[in-house]
């Protein structure tokens, strides 16, 4: 009884006889094909490497990471929370330079409206009804 490899080299070899190659052909052929079975092994191996890999991986997320899983919420939630509290903390300082914002900013507005003011005095003294009714 052939092996798997006897029986494969035997049907390769059946199956370049019934196209007709040379022996040149044949060898050129039989070159290619074990060229592409060491790339597939090569490839094989890679995988073989990253499912064992994985699986150590998943084996030591079993082990570690489904405390860290149930522990991650609660750290992460806490430590969002404190940075957050500290970004939007206010101190005296700040409440001084906001205070004087605001009062800029309200002079500016209070400018703003009285120039309004004057340009609408300006223009209904310009354009005084004369009481005319024109034609």
């Amino acid at each position: 009884m052939l092996s798997a490899r006897d029986a494969f080299k035997v049907g390769f070899l059946s199956r370049c006889v019934e196209n007709g190659l040379g022996p040149a052909e044949i060898l050129a052929a039989v070159k290619a094909a074990g060229d592409l079975l060491e790339k597939r092994a090569f490839l094989g191996d890679l995988v073989g490497k990253g499912v064992d890999l994985a699986k150590g991986v998943g084996g030591a997320a079993l082990g570690y990471g489904l405390p860290l899983a149930l522990a991650a919420p609660v750290v992460g939630g806490g430590a969002l929370g404190y940075g957050l509290a500290k970004a939007t903390d206010v101190d005296d300082t700040d409440i001084k330079e906001i205070k004087d914002q605001e009062v800029v900013d309200e002079y500016r507005r209070q400018t703003e409206k009285l120039r309004r003011q004057k340009a609408v005095r300006d223009y209904h003294r310009l354009v005084q009804r004369t009481g005319r009714v024109f034609p």
